[in-house]
Protein backbone atom coordinates (compact mmCIF):
# COMPACT_ATOMS: atom_id res chain seq x y z
CA UNK A 1 0.00 0.00 0.00
CA UNK A 2 3.03 2.41 0.23
CA UNK A 3 3.13 3.53 -3.65
CA UNK A 4 -0.87 3.99 -2.82
CA UNK A 5 -0.84 6.17 0.76
CA UNK A 6 2.76 7.84 -0.47
CA UNK A 7 1.23 9.22 -3.94
CA UNK A 8 -1.79 10.16 -2.28
CA UNK A 9 -0.63 12.02 0.15
CA UNK A 10 1.13 14.01 -2.36
CA UNK A 11 -2.04 14.64 -4.80
CA UNK A 12 -4.93 14.58 -2.44
CA UNK A 13 -5.64 18.57 -2.87
CA UNK A 14 -5.14 18.92 -6.49
CA UNK A 15 -7.42 15.35 -6.75
CA UNK A 16 -9.93 16.76 -4.71
CA UNK A 17 -10.10 20.19 -7.30
CA UNK A 18 -10.34 17.91 -10.36
CA UNK A 19 -12.42 15.61 -9.12
CA UNK A 20 -15.39 17.79 -7.46
CA UNK A 21 -18.39 15.79 -8.88
CA UNK A 22 -19.96 12.63 -7.82
CA UNK A 23 -18.61 9.51 -9.70
CA UNK A 24 -19.66 7.87 -12.98
CA UNK A 25 -23.63 6.94 -12.65
CA UNK A 26 -23.93 7.15 -8.90
CA UNK A 27 -27.40 8.71 -9.14
CA UNK A 28 -28.58 5.27 -11.35
CA UNK A 29 -27.04 3.32 -8.77
CA UNK A 30 -28.98 5.73 -5.41
CA UNK A 31 -31.90 4.78 -7.57
CA UNK A 32 -31.95 0.75 -6.45
CA UNK A 33 -31.80 2.34 -2.61
CA UNK A 34 -34.98 3.32 -0.58
CA UNK A 35 -34.82 6.69 0.29
CA UNK A 36 -32.85 7.38 3.95
CA UNK A 37 -30.92 4.21 3.13
CA UNK A 38 -27.50 3.39 5.05
CA UNK A 39 -24.48 3.79 2.75
CA UNK A 40 -20.64 2.57 3.72
CA UNK A 41 -18.07 4.50 1.05
CA UNK A 42 -15.15 2.21 1.02
CA UNK A 43 -12.26 4.61 -0.47
CA UNK A 44 -14.03 7.60 -0.34
CA UNK A 45 -11.42 9.67 -1.32
CA UNK A 46 -11.98 13.38 -0.42
CA UNK A 47 -15.75 13.08 0.73
CA UNK A 48 -17.17 13.74 -2.93
CA UNK A 49 -19.39 10.83 -2.48
CA UNK A 50 -20.54 11.36 1.38
CA UNK A 51 -21.45 14.55 0.33
CA UNK A 52 -23.85 13.94 -2.86
CA UNK A 53 -25.40 10.94 -1.09
CA UNK A 54 -25.72 12.79 2.22
CA UNK A 55 -27.38 15.77 0.17
CA UNK A 56 -29.72 13.46 -1.21
CA UNK A 57 -31.30 12.09 2.24
CA UNK A 58 -29.25 8.90 2.76
CA UNK A 59 -27.00 8.15 6.12
CA UNK A 60 -23.42 7.61 5.02
CA UNK A 61 -20.23 7.01 6.38
CA UNK A 62 -17.12 6.53 5.08
CA UNK A 63 -13.32 5.70 5.30
CA UNK A 64 -10.08 5.73 3.36
CA UNK A 65 -6.12 4.53 3.57
CA UNK A 66 -4.81 8.05 3.34
CA UNK A 67 -4.65 10.25 6.42
CA UNK A 68 -4.75 13.12 3.94
CA UNK A 69 -8.15 11.85 2.24
CA UNK A 70 -9.27 11.11 5.48
CA UNK A 71 -9.10 15.27 6.35
CA UNK A 72 -10.20 16.37 3.59
CA UNK A 73 -13.06 14.36 3.46
CA UNK A 74 -13.80 15.10 7.24
CA UNK A 75 -13.57 18.63 6.31
CA UNK A 76 -15.95 18.33 3.70
CA UNK A 77 -18.33 16.19 5.54
CA UNK A 78 -17.93 17.55 9.46
CA UNK A 79 -21.08 15.57 11.04
CA UNK A 80 -20.11 12.14 9.11
CA UNK A 81 -18.40 9.65 10.41
CA UNK A 82 -15.11 8.85 8.40
CA UNK A 83 -12.53 6.46 9.38
CA UNK A 84 -8.82 5.99 8.17
CA UNK A 85 -8.67 2.21 7.57
CA UNK A 86 -8.60 0.21 4.27
CA UNK A 87 -10.95 -2.25 3.34
CA UNK A 88 -9.33 -5.31 3.69
CA UNK A 89 -8.42 -4.48 7.79
CA UNK A 90 -11.75 -2.81 7.87
CA UNK A 91 -14.17 -4.78 10.24
CA UNK A 92 -17.69 -3.82 12.13
CA UNK A 93 -20.77 -5.05 13.63
CA UNK A 94 -23.07 -2.38 11.90
CA UNK A 95 -24.77 -3.56 8.57
CA UNK A 96 -25.66 -1.31 5.77
CA UNK A 97 -28.04 -0.87 2.64
CA UNK A 98 -25.04 -0.64 0.54
CA UNK A 99 -21.39 -0.22 -0.15
CA UNK A 100 -19.76 2.09 -2.03
CA UNK A 101 -16.29 0.66 -3.78
CA UNK A 102 -15.52 4.03 -6.49
CA UNK A 103 -11.87 3.11 -8.12
CA UNK A 104 -10.88 1.94 -4.51
CA UNK A 105 -10.18 -2.21 -5.76
CA UNK A 106 -7.70 -0.63 -8.05
CA UNK A 107 -5.69 -0.49 -5.41
CA UNK A 108 -5.38 -3.80 -4.16
CA UNK A 109 -3.36 -6.27 -5.26
CA UNK A 110 -5.33 -9.20 -6.98
CA UNK A 111 -4.29 -12.12 -4.59
CA UNK A 112 -6.68 -10.00 -1.97
CA UNK A 113 -9.46 -9.53 -3.59
CA UNK A 114 -11.87 -12.37 -2.70
CA UNK A 115 -10.77 -11.23 0.83
CA UNK A 116 -11.68 -7.67 -0.13
CA UNK A 117 -15.11 -8.50 -1.57
CA UNK A 118 -15.99 -11.01 1.21
CA UNK A 119 -15.57 -8.16 3.61
CA UNK A 120 -17.44 -5.98 1.75
CA UNK A 121 -20.27 -8.41 1.49
CA UNK A 122 -20.03 -9.15 5.37
CA UNK A 123 -21.02 -5.55 5.96
CA UNK A 124 -24.21 -5.71 3.87
CA UNK A 125 -27.19 -6.62 4.93
CA UNK A 126 -29.17 -9.52 2.88
CA UNK A 127 -29.93 -7.93 -0.32
CA UNK A 128 -27.60 -5.02 0.09
CA UNK A 129 -26.34 -3.44 -3.28
CA UNK A 130 -22.86 -2.73 -3.73
CA UNK A 131 -21.58 -0.35 -6.29
CA UNK A 132 -18.20 -0.99 -8.07
CA UNK A 133 -15.95 0.99 -10.57
CA UNK A 134 -12.73 -0.13 -11.90
CA UNK A 135 -10.09 0.84 -14.44
CA UNK A 136 -10.75 -1.99 -17.51
CA UNK A 137 -8.15 -3.20 -19.94
CA UNK A 138 -6.13 -6.64 -20.49
CA UNK A 139 -5.78 -8.16 -16.87
CA UNK A 140 -2.96 -6.56 -15.33
CA UNK A 141 -1.14 -4.80 -11.69
CA UNK A 142 1.43 -3.08 -11.19
CA UNK A 143 2.93 0.63 -10.98
CA UNK A 144 2.15 3.10 -13.15
CA UNK A 145 2.77 6.89 -13.71
CA UNK A 146 0.01 9.37 -11.69
CA UNK A 147 -1.39 11.57 -14.23
CA UNK A 148 -1.47 14.44 -11.84
CA UNK A 149 2.70 14.29 -11.38
CA UNK A 150 4.04 11.38 -13.78
CA UNK A 151 7.21 11.73 -11.52
CA UNK A 152 4.97 9.59 -9.01
CA UNK A 153 4.22 6.24 -8.79
CA UNK A 154 0.99 4.36 -7.85
CA UNK A 155 -0.23 0.68 -7.78
CA UNK A 156 -2.70 -0.28 -10.24
CA UNK A 157 -4.72 -3.12 -10.80
CA UNK A 158 -6.59 -3.72 -14.30
CA UNK A 159 -9.87 -5.84 -14.59
CA UNK A 160 -11.38 -7.69 -17.19
CA UNK A 161 -15.21 -7.16 -17.50
CA UNK A 162 -15.40 -11.01 -16.94
CA UNK A 163 -12.37 -10.90 -14.16
CA UNK A 164 -14.51 -8.23 -11.94
CA UNK A 165 -17.39 -10.08 -12.47
CA UNK A 166 -16.14 -13.39 -11.75
CA UNK A 167 -14.79 -12.15 -8.20
CA UNK A 168 -18.21 -10.68 -7.77
CA UNK A 169 -20.30 -14.17 -7.88
CA UNK A 170 -17.91 -16.19 -6.40
CA UNK A 171 -18.02 -13.83 -3.44
CA UNK A 172 -21.80 -14.13 -2.97
CA UNK A 173 -23.12 -11.03 -5.35
CA UNK A 174 -25.05 -11.29 -8.38
CA UNK A 175 -24.53 -8.54 -10.99
CA UNK A 176 -27.75 -6.02 -11.41
CA UNK A 177 -25.95 -3.82 -14.38
CA UNK A 178 -22.70 -2.57 -15.98
CA UNK A 179 -21.87 0.24 -17.54
CA UNK A 180 -18.98 1.35 -19.50
CA UNK A 181 -17.41 4.84 -20.41
CA UNK A 182 -14.10 6.24 -21.68
CA UNK A 183 -11.42 8.33 -20.02
CA UNK A 184 -12.72 12.09 -20.29
CA UNK A 185 -9.63 13.94 -19.69
CA UNK A 186 -5.89 13.62 -19.19
CA UNK A 187 -5.97 13.35 -15.60
CA UNK A 188 -7.65 10.31 -15.62
CA UNK A 189 -5.82 7.10 -16.23
CA UNK A 190 -6.36 6.45 -19.82
CA UNK A 191 -8.11 2.76 -19.54
CA UNK A 192 -11.61 2.61 -19.80
CA UNK A 193 -13.82 2.78 -16.92
CA UNK A 194 -16.31 -0.20 -16.02
CA UNK A 195 -19.11 0.48 -13.62
CA UNK A 196 -21.27 -2.83 -11.92
CA UNK A 197 -24.08 -2.92 -9.54
CA UNK A 198 -24.07 -5.35 -7.59
CA UNK A 199 -26.45 -6.97 -5.04
CA UNK A 200 -25.90 -9.16 -1.89
CA UNK A 201 -27.18 -13.17 -1.88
Amino acid sequence: MDHVTSTYAKIAKQYAEEFSLATDSLDDFLGLLSPGSSILDMGCGPGVEIAHCKEKGFKVEGIDLSAEMVDLARHKNPEVKISLANILEFNTSQKYDSCIASYSLIHLPKKNLPEALSNIHSCLKKDGYLYVAVHEGQSNEGLYDEPFDPSLKIFLNIFTKEEISELLIKTGFRIVETKTRDAASSEEFSFRKLILFAQAI
